[in-house]
């Protein structure tokens, strides 16, 4: 997606880590899933709108390292990941699809969910509608699950800019972006998950065509985030954008891995 139409339409909605070390890479049936590491916890990641489980590079291995399995990968209707997913691309309908694969890649709960951007609606989901089966949640600039309304009603410039770009890209960004309202009303009807241990991460710069109303809206739903799931840690990461991951990925690995259970990277 051009620059800044995804930075835009993401935004609603680096240093190096170390060299991995005792690390297996498995080459599942799923030719769009990336599967590292070993152990008694699997790390899942959801990327945002218009990404794929590639936007994790510069995180996953260092997860994985004598800590977790992990395992990220692209939803259907990206690239290889199959051309013809649920017609509705909300929560209920994507997480069904990410359960059944991860059943047939052999990766059992419990999991550690890391979401980013609206990514991190798909894990608030994921985590409400199943707590049984997860251990822990790192949502990195994620959407609130009334974040569409909120940024039409206080920053409409910024939302018809998002909507008519999504609209000319068509195909599976335009259902996604279609899909939120459902997803919203889906997380809303189920329990909030505040005894879930979760860590928020948040962005603190702006990313190109951000305005200052937008960024105000942005902390103050990132601050309901946190307050939703009792967060055991809310970051303002300093000096970051939209992909946290990628500008300050030690921020991401430190999360996940305390989740994880295991000790920090070296």
């Amino acid at each position: 997606m051009h620059m800044i139409t995804k930075t835009l339409a993401l935004s609603l909605l680096a240093l190096p880590t170390a060299a991995p070390r005792q690390l297996d890479v498995l080459p599942p049936d799923d030719p769009s899933m990336r599967v590292e590491g070993v152990g008694p916890v699997t790390v899942v990641f959801e990327s945002g709108l218009g990404d794929t489980g590639q936007v994790w590079q510069s995180v996953q291995a260092s997860i994985a390292d004598r800590c977790a399995r992990t395992v990220s990968y692209a939803r259907h209707g990206y690239g290889g990941a199959g051309s013809n997913p649920a017609r509705l691309r909300d929560a209920d309908h994507i997480v069904a699809e990410l359960r059944t694969r991860l059943k047939n890649a052999g990766l059992r709960p419990p999991y550690v969910l890391v979401g980013h951007s609206m990514g991190g609606l798909y894990m608030q989901y994921f985590a409400r509608r199943y707590p049984q089966e997860v251990q822990g949640m790192v949502l990195v600039d994620s959407m609130h699950w009334h974040q569409l309304d909120r940024v039409r009603t206080d920053t409409p410039g910024v939302y018809h800019l998002t909507n008519m770009l999504t609209m000319v890209r068509g195909g599976i960004l335009r259902r996604e972006f279609s899909g939120i309202p459902a997803t919203a009303a889906e997380i809303d009807a189920l329990p909030q998950a505040q005894h879930l241990p979760t860590i928020v991460l948040s962005s603190t710069k702006p990313s190109l065509g951000e305005t200052n109303a937008f960024r105000a809206l942005h902390a103050e739903l990132q601050i309901e985030i946190a307050a939703a799931y009792a967060a055991r840690r809310h970051e303002f990461v300093p000096a970051s954008a939209h992909y946290i991951q990628r500008e300050h990925p030690r921020e991401v690995v430190k999360a996940a891995r305390e989740l994880a259970g295991c000790e920090a990277s070296s």
